[in-house]
């Protein structure tokens, strides 16, 4: 179809209903006298541009070809505009031009381009509020530069693109002659959508990214903004929305923020997200805010990506962040959140009288309830504003959140700065004022407190921020630093080392026991080409393994907590020389899992310990008595896992090594009491040992690196023991062909002693890596003065081996401190 021109039409009608089709390169340019057209048409093949402003326009068609406005134009509807982009066509708006009074515009493909300062403008409604629709098919694209800006009632979506990367205009006024030149900067990429439908597909609105001034000081209104009403997404459909440097994405029902206010170097540019309103985030939705390096986890996506100097921003006063179920929100370091007043409204004074019943209001209960569907009279929520307050107008209940130790909170106009921690009431809380500390790691967890939010910093300390209520976070730290301490091993390396003297002559007595029967060598053996004097060595080798209890004190926590422990030990013993005089080697090696009881320590723990025993000995008779000497070394190593701040801080090789020297007189109490059948003893025990402790060092480390180094003392310690023993056993003769496996002695024994221990106090010493003043002092509870303890054995003795049931009690004073029950199977070799 030709062109009309205003000669060619024979009436006022034939004018207005003037249809244009360009199919061809056109220019229209002021010499085209056109007041109205009812309709445009470009073809696929057409291209035309405006270089003058007209209006009227009825209805534009771009069919697969290109419409450009030049700079400077404009053009508008005749009441309104029904503007259509299909067969990927293009309308382009150069600098400074305009599209009015649009009714409809639908891009089902194609793209609409802004550039430098464009406008599109709804056509306005009735009730004078703007109006206009957009219509986003699933291949168009909207695409604005500068301070371009689109202002219709509504935007929707079945996908496609939305993408700003505006530059803030920046006009510079010329200086008086008494004056400084001002500068004015103009409001940038405001996209003023009330309601963002999406109704299938993936909508992908990108804000941002333009060339930002590093030196603009002044405020800047938005320099990419996209505003909504409201955001209501189809189940079906998805949307991602990416706020790049300057974007802002603005929920709610005022266009500006207080953020705007701002002076410039007081909000970055990294990109905003403003809620306005009460907000749910619904897990079809995708928003990253600033330039994020989180890294998806399991396959899922961010739902919410706050990134480095991006902004959180909740102004207004129905202001509420709500995560939906399967959304999943994190804030990596250096993130913000802004709180301003009008999102924490003040709650009114009460009233100095109770509000008086109305009895023909069935629903109004004299307590000011408003009636549901009255939103204009809702109670204000309770302020954020004041210390220590639950930040309600944040609900991460429903999704999954991580993270938010790392923000940054800023509250108020003025940017008074403050801290997120989870209270006891499991809501988030604000903290503004500075927490005051207390405990003996009150100084080294305020040093850390300073340096919370520093990069080198381990995360895991403003995790401890974050899920623990400040007068508690220090004496976390207390229990972290001293679980080394508090798992018992000390107490239960002071337990082997009282009994060692016990256990040596127990193991000589086992080697001299009459009645074995030698295990018969064969010719064949490889034992035939063992030198004679390695056979002839009595050699004792028992593994037993049984479950234990330990009572440790925690001074500075006021608690004496129980550790329970499954443990495996595993003995050896040989002994050498003739006559009466014997010497040898005992060792022994004991693994023991360990855990502590969560009601009694608030701070459940894991983990285990491997403590391992070399005593060179002799064994001497001396008239009646028999004489013991030892010269032992003893180690443990430790494992120890704590769950804290979400964590799981775990210390390994944290290792506690003694020498001791020990010596024990046994005396028979009744002389012999023995007969071929049944023999029983009683036998009065003494001795005395010391022994030297080594310092026992501890590095806690979480997923972030190394947290707390620990270093206990070492020092002196002295015990003496004074106690009984009472033994007997019946002996059996076996003779037949099941002479080598049936039992030759069924025995058992019962052992008591006092033990008075002296030693030097001790003392943790608590260092945070890296964190200059980061210290503390941590006493670590005295080894119990005195100690009654008891043991208890039955046994089967078979010719070669040897089976036992065992059992001990250890108390200090009145208290229980220890015991024990456990199966141990022992073997003979050798003839004595």
């Amino acid at each position: 179809m030709l062109p009309l021109s205003a000669a060619e039409a024979d009436t006022l009608e034939d004018e207005w209903a003037s249809e244009r089709f360009v199919a061809g390169e056109e220019i229209w340019g002021p010499e085209e006298d056109l007041s109205a057209i009812s309709r445009l048409e470009i073809a696929s093949s057409g291209n035309l541009r405006i270089e003058a402003s007209y209006g009227g326009i009825g209805e534009i068609d771009v069919a697969g070809g290109k419409l450009t406005l030049s700079e400077g134009t404009f053009t508008y509807g005749p009441p309104s505009a029904n503007i259509a982009i299909t067969g990927n066509g293009v309308i382009q708006l150069e600098g400074y031009s305009s599209l009015g009074e649009v009714s409809n515009l639908s891009l089902a493909d194609g793209l609409l381009e802004l550039k430098e300062a464009s406008t599109i403008a709804g056509a306005v409604d009735e009730d004078g509020s703007t109006g206009g629709a957009i219509h986003l098919g699933e291949a168009g694209r909207i695409s604005m530069e500068g301070d371009s800006m689109i202002t219709v009632g509504s935007v929707r979506s079945e996908g496609g693109m939305i993408e700003m990367r505006a530059t803030p205009w920046i006009e510079e006024e010329a200086a008086s002659e008494s004056e400084e030149p001002s500068v004015i900067i103009h409001q940038g990429g405001l996209f003023n959508a009330e309601v963002f439908h999406a109704a299938k597909g993936t909508t992908r609105v990108i804000l941002g990214g333009g060339d930002i001034p590093d030196n603009l000081e002044a405020s800047v209104f938005g320099p990419a903004r996209f505003h909504v009403g409201d955001l209501l997404i189809d189940p079906d459909a998805a949307m991602r929305i990416e706020l790049l440097k300057g974007g802002r994405f603005i929920v709610g029902s005022s266009e500006w923020s207080n953020a705007d206010q701002l002076p410039g170097d007081a909000h970055p540019d990294a990109g905003t997200l403003v809620i306005g309103k009460d907000f749910l985030l619904a897990d079809n939705v995708a928003i990253q805010v600033g330039e994020g390096t989180a890294k998806a986890e399991g396959g899922q996506h961010q739902n919410l990506l706050v990134a480095r100097e991006g902004v959180l921003e909740l102004d207004g006063p129905n202001a509420k962040l709500t995560t939906g179920e399967g959304t999943w929100t994190h804030f990596e370091l250096g993130s913000i959140l802004w709180i301003f007043p009008e999102a924490v409204p003040q709650v009114p004074d009460e009233p100095d009288e109770e509000p008086e019943e109305d009895p023909d209001n069935p629903s109004d209960d004299g307590g000011g309830n408003v009636p549901e569907g009255n939103e204009e009279e809702e109670t204000p929520r309770v302020p954020l504003i004041a210390d220590r307050d639950a930040v309600e107008s944040l609900d991460f209940s429903k999704g999954k959140v991580t993270g938010l130790e790392n923000l940054t909170v800023y509250v108020g106009s003025e940017g008074e700065t403050g801290d997120l921690y989870y209270g006891a009431d499991g809501k988030l809380h604000i903290l503004i004022q500075p927490p005051a500390f207390e405990g003996p790691l009150a100084n080294l967890t305020q040093a850390v407190w300073l340096k919370r939010k520093d990069v080198f910093t381990p995360q895991y300390f403003r995790k401890l921020f974050l899920y623990t209520e400040p007068e508690h976070t220090a004496s976390n730290l207390v229990r972290v630093a001293g679980s080394t301490a508090a798992i018992g091993t000390r107490e239960r390396m002071t337990a082997d080392m009282t009994m060692l003297s016990g256990n040596i002559g127990d193991a000589v007595r086992t080697l001299e026991l009459k009645g074995r029967v030698p295990v018969p060598v064969e010719e064949d053996s490889i034992l035939r080409k063992i030198p004679e004097v390695m056979t002839s060595i009595p050699v004792l080798v028992d593994a037993s393994g049984g479950r234990s209890r330990t009572s440790v004190p925690i001074p500075e926590l006021g608690l004496n907590q129980q550790v329970a422990s499954d443990d495996t030990t595993i003995r050896g013993a040989f002994v050498l020389g003739k006559g009466d005089i014997r010497f040898g080697l005992y060792g022994a090696f004991t693994e023991s899992d360990f855990n502590q009881h969560a009601e009694e320590t608030q701070l459940p723990l894991t983990g285990s310990s491997e403590r391992a025993i070399v005593s060179v000995f002799v064994h001497v008779p001396v008239d009646e008595k028999r004489v013991t000497m030892d010269l032992t070394w003893a180690e443990a190593a430790d494992k120890v896992q704590v769950p804290s701040a979400g964590e799981f801080l775990h210390a390994e090789g944290v290792k506690r090594s003694l020498w001791s020297f020990g010596l024990i007189t046994e005396c028979p109490l009744f002389g012999d009491l023995s007969s071929t059948r049944v023999d029983w003893a009683m036998t009065g025990l003494s001795g005395v040992r010391v022994w030297k402790w080594g310092d026992a060092e501890a590095n806690w480390q979480a997923e972030s690196g190394d947290v707390l180094k620990t270093r206990e003392s070492g020092g002196y310690a002295v015990s003496a023991t004074l106690g009984t023993r009472i033994e007997g056993g019946i002996n059996f003769a076996a003779k037949g062909i099941f002479e080598a496996w049936l039992p030759r002695r069924i025995d058992g024994s019962l052992n008591a002693a006092v033990h008075g221990l002296a030693s030097d106090s001790a003392s943790m010493t608590v260092t945070v890596p890296g964190i200059e003043g980061a210290r503390g002092t941590l006493p670590v509870a005295d080894l119990p003065k005195f100690q009654m303890s008891a043991d208890a054995k039955i046994g089967i003795q078979f010719p070669q081996t040897r089976v036992e049931l065992t059992g001990s009690v250890m108390k200090a004073g009145s208290r229980h401190r220890s015991h024990a029950v456990g199966a141990r199977l022992s073997w003979v070799f050798n003839e004595v």
